[in-house]
């Protein structure tokens, strides 16, 4: 972590066509969605997604976080003022770890993690993080998926 970054979710996914490749950086403030890089089925089946990433980190920690965003694709930037809820889910039986960001003005983006995290410690992070701002932070089990601009979560019980 460098002072500019408190938490750090390496490595998540977004979208279905293209498929975006992005990091979560929660900074003191706010919180950054990084999309760095667009990805092709060829990209997914020659595993290139995890090379990327890497690289991602390797900028913020070589060059510092202002030359990462300054290459990257695109960056979205949430208040945590604006931020209403942030969901993490377990991915259930079958599915991937996510996090659900909600805002106050009901737009919601979720992720869907590609690297390590260890869940539990992700959430105690993010917790602590927003302990001072009117955010709401859970951790659920199950899948995260959106369906016409609707959250919703299926379980495995």
């Amino acid at each position: 972590m460098t002072d500019e970054v408190q938490v750090h979710l390496h490595c998540t996914m977004w979208g279905t066509a293209p498929l975006r490749l992005a990091d979560v950086l929660f900074r003191s403030d706010h919180l950054l969605i990084v999309v760095y890089d667009y990805l092709t089925p060829l990209d997914l089946a020659m595993r290139s997604p995890s090379q990327r990433a890497r690289a991602f980190v390797d900028r913020i920690e070589n060059e510092g976080v202002s030359a990462a965003l300054a290459a990257a694709e695109d960056v979205t930037e949430l208040s945590y003022e604006a931020l209403e809820t942030l969901r993490v889910y377990d991915g259930g039986w079958f599915g991937r770890e996510a996090v659900s960001i909600q805002s106050k003005n009901n737009d919601s983006r979720i992720v869907r993690v590609h690297g390590a995290v260890e869940l539990d410690g992700f959430v105690d992070a993010v917790r602590s993080l927003l302990a001072s701002h009117d955010v709401t932070v859970e951790r659920r089990d199950g899948i995260a998926y959106e369906f016409n601009g609707l959250l919703g979560r299926l379980s495995r019980y």
